[in-house]
C-alpha cells in the first residue's frame, strides 16, 4: 500500500521497523549472559526477561531505539524521557541494557510493552514458511507478512500508544510493535531512528 503525504498523515495507528544491531553480528544476548525462562524450549518463542539484558556496548552506542531478539528492544533513556514525559501508554521500563563486562555504557532500557491486540485481520498477507524442518518439533514454522498489517477497527478500539500483535513473525519469532499516531509524530519531531509503516484499518 503506497500512501501520499497527506493520507499518511490521517493514518491512526503504525507498525514499527527497527534496526537490529546485535542480528546483525550474529550474536544472542544469550551470548552475553542475559538469562530467559519459559517460552518455547526449541523455538524461543514467547520466552521472558530474567532481570537486566547484557551486551557487548559497541554494538549500540549509536542507536536510541533498536531491536534486540525475540521481540526485545531497547531505548536510550533520551527516548524512555520523551515517553514518559507525553504520558505514553502501553509500556513500563522493568530491565536495563548494560553491557556484559560491566563497563560503562550510556542508560539503556529495555521495555515491556502490555497490550496484546486481538488478531489482524484474515485480509493481512501472511506467508507461512514450512520448509525449515527444524521447526516441525515444535510447529512455530516462521510466518512473514507480505502486504501492510491490516487490522479492523473494532480490534483497534482498546489500543493503546505502544502495543504488541498477537501474531509472532519471522525466524526470530518477534511480535509487531504497534504504535499510535502521536508516537509517530514525536518520534518523527525528535528524529528518532525508527521507520513506522501505515496499518491499514479494513472492515
Amino acid at each position: 500500500m503506497i500512501y501520499t503525504k497527506d493520507e499518511e498523515e490521517k493514518v491512526e495507528f503504525f507498525s514499527l521497523f527497527l534496526s537490529t544491531p546485535l542480528t546483525n553480528q550474529g550474536k544472542y544476548l544469550s551470548d552475553y549472559g542475559t538469562k530467559f525462562e519459559g517460552g518455547c524450549p526449541f523455538c524461543g518463542r514467547g520466552k521472558k526477561l530474567v532481570g537486566d539484558a547484557y551486551i557487548n556496548r559497541n554494538f549500540v552506542k549509536k542507536y536510541d531505539f533498536a531491536a534486540l531478539e525475540y521481540g526485545y528492544v531497547f531505548l536510550s533513556n533520551y527516548v524512555k524521557t520523551l515517553i514518559e514525559e507525553n504520558s505514553f501508554t502501553g509500556i513500563k521500563f522493568p530491565a536495563r541494557l548494560l553491557d556484559y563486562k560491566g563497563r560503562e555504557i550510556p542508560e539503556y532500557y529495555c521495555p515491556e510493552f502490555e497490550n496484546i491486540l486481538p488478531p489482524m485481520s484474515e485480509k493481512t498477507w501472511v506467508y507461512t514458511d514450512d520448509f525449515l524442518k527444524r521447526y516441525d518439533i515444535c510447529g512455530h514454522h516462521p510466518r512473514f507478512l507480505r502486504s501492510s498489517v491490516k487490522y479492523t477497527r473494532t480490534a483497534l478500539k482498546d489500543a493503546m500508544d505502544f502495543n504488541l500483535s498477537k501474531e509472532y513473525f519471522n525466524c526470530m519469532q518477534n511480535q509487531e510493535i504497534i504504535i499510535s499516531k502521536r508516537v509517530r509524530d514525536l518520534f518523527k519531531k525528535q528524529k528518532i531512528r525508527a521507520w513506522p509503516l501505515p496499518v491499514q484499518i479494513v472492515d
